[in-house]
């Protein structure tokens, strides 16, 4: 699914914030470094912002590998979202 859809299926969610992080292939030593592509900022703003719009035009179209949900209670909750790499 692309990151444009999922993020489609999560509008108006709960989460706080999202990342995504480019999510390297496996090699012989473990995982080469993640890329992170953005941190901690809202589904609204990278979408719709002209602050973030060329990133968004060039990563909406990526496949999602998968996500995760961290934080809760004191914390906000954030969803970190794994896409493929370029």
């Amino acid at each position: 699914m692309t990151l444009n859809n999922f993020l489609k299926l999560h509008q108006n969610g709960t989460c706080d914030c999202i990342s995504i992080t480019e999510e390297p292939e496996w090699n012989y030593g473990g995982y080469a470094k993640e890329k992170r592509i953005c941190e901690e900022v809202s589904q609204e703003s990278l979408t719709k912002s002209d602050v973030y719009k060329d990133l968004w035009k060039s990563i909406k179209n990526r496949q999602v590998k998968h996500f995760c949900i961290i934080g809760g209670g004191m914390y906000p909750v954030e969803l970190t979202i794994y896409i493929e790499e370029e």
